[in-house]
C-alpha cells in the first residue's frame, strides 16, 4: 500500500513496480482493493539507513499516508510522507488487460509502476521502477491484511541494479476518523492557557498559548507567544464538511494550516500539515495527546523544509492555573 516509500528508506529510496508476470484481477477485485487501502493510516518504520535529521539506520519512525477514491470509483489516490520523502500513488483497473496497475512518484525524484493481484492472506505487488539515480529497481511487496482489515504489514523482496537490499517489515494500521464529540471533547480541554516548553537548536525555549472558546463552542481563537517574538493568531475548530479538526495559524506573511483527519489507538490526533515558516515551504505530521485535562504534548514529526528534512519537535504543554487570590 502506502509503504512504497520505504524501500527507499532501505537504500535512500524506494520503489514501485510493474512485473513481468502478474495475475490478473477482476474489476471486483480493484474495488476491494480500493476499500482495503482507503481513509487514513500510520505506518511504523524502521530505518534500512542513515537518514540525517530523522535518525540512524534501525531507528523506527511514524509515516503517514491518506487514501481517497474518486468520486467515479475508478481512481485510488494516496498521498504519503515517509522519513524525508513525499509520495504520490495512483491506482487505476486496466479492463483491457485484466490488472490493477499502479504509478508512484516521489518529492525524490523516484518514479514507479506496478501490478497488484489478490493473495491467500491480502495482495501481492510486483514490480520495477528506478531510483532518482538511475539504479534500476525490482520488488516483490506482500501485503497481509489482519484485524478486520484495519491493519496491513508489508514484507518482501527488493533488489538495485541486481543487487539484494533489505527490505524492513512495515506495519501500517488505519486511523480512526475523529468525530463531532471528539472534537468538541479536544476543544474543551484546550479552553484556558497554557505554558508551552520545548529544546531548539540545543536551547530550552517557552512559549504561551491562550485559546478562547467561541460562540458555537465548536472553534478556538488561540493566541501563541513565544518569549521574544511577535505572537502569532489561529484558530481550532471543526470542519464538518471534511469531518476533521482544522488548526490554523498566522503571523506576518507566515502560516500554518493542520488537518487532524486521524486518531491512533491510544487516542492522539494525527495529521498532515503544511505551510510557510521562516519564507521557506514546509510540510509534515503533527501528532496531538491529552494525557490529562491539564496535560498534553504536541510532537512535529517527519517535517520537510525546502526539501531538507528537520528534527523532530516535542511541545510539552501544562495548564496555567490562576491564582485563587486573582
Amino acid at each position: 500500500m502506502i509503504s512504497k516509500a520505504t524501500s527507499m528508506l532501505a537504500c535512500f529510496t524506494l520503489l514501485l513496480f510493474t512485473p513481468a508476470l502478474a495475475q490478473e484481477s477482476s474489476r471486483s477485485d480493484f474495488e476491494e482493493f480500493c476499500e482495503a487501502h482507503k481513509g487514513s493510516w500510520v505506518g511504523d518504520i524502521e530505518l534500512a539507513a542513515n537518514m540525517p535529521g530523522f535518525g540512524k539506520q534501525g531507528d523506527r519512525i511514524t509515516a503517514y499516508s491518506q487514501c481517497r477514491v474518486s468520486d467515479d470509483g475508478n481512481t485510488m489516490i494516496c498521498s504519503n510522507q515517509i522519513g524525508g520523502d513525499l509520495g504520490t500513488w495512483v491506482v487505476a483497473y486496466d479492463a483491457a488487460a485484466k490488472r490493477i496497475r499502479g504509478l508512484y512518484s516521489t518529492s525524490s525524484g523516484i518514479f514507479n509502476q506496478s501490478i497488484t493481484y489478490r493473495s491467500e492472506d491480502g495482495w501481492v505487488e510486483e514490480g520495477t521502477g528506478t531510483t532518482s539515480e538511475g539504479e534500476k529497481v525490482e520488488t516483490t511487496f506482500r501485503i497481509a491484511v489482519t484485524d478486520g482489515g484495519n491493519t496491513h504489514t508489508w514484507s518482501g523482496e527488493l533488489t538495485v541494479d541486481g543487487k539484494a537490499e533489505k527490505f524492513p517489515i512495515e506495519v501500517w494500521k488505519r486511523l480512526a476518523s475523529p468525530t463531532k464529540a471528539d472534537a468538541k471533547k479536544a476543544i474543551d480541554t484546550l479552553v484556558g492557557q497554557w505554558a508551552l516548553t520545548f529544546e531548539k537548536d540545543g536551547h530550552e525555549k517557552t512559549a504561551k498559548v491562550t485559546a478562547i472558546p467561541s460562540s458555537s463552542g465548536m472553534a478556538l481563537r488561540v493566541t501563541y507567544q513565544e518569549t521574544g517574538e511577535q505572537p502569532a493568531s489561529g484558530l481550532f475548530a471543526w470542519h464538518s464538511t471534511k469531518r476533521q479538526i482544522v488548526e490554523t495559524w498566522f503571523r506576518g506573511g507566515e502560516h500554518v494550516r493542520i488537518c487532524f483527519n486521524g486518531m491512533t489507538d491510544d487516542g492522539a490526533l494525527i495529521g498532515p500539515v503544511e505551510g510557510m515558516l521562516d519564507g521557506k515551504r514546509f510540510a509534515g505530521i503533527r501528532v496531538l495527546k491529552f494525557h490529562s485535562q491539564d496535560h498534553y504534548t504536541h510532537t512535529i514529526r517527519s517535517t520537510i523544509s525546502e526539501g531538507e528534512p528537520q528534527p523532530e519537535l516535542n511541545l510539552d504543554a501544562k495548564r496555567i492555573v490562576a491564582n485563587p487570590a486573582d
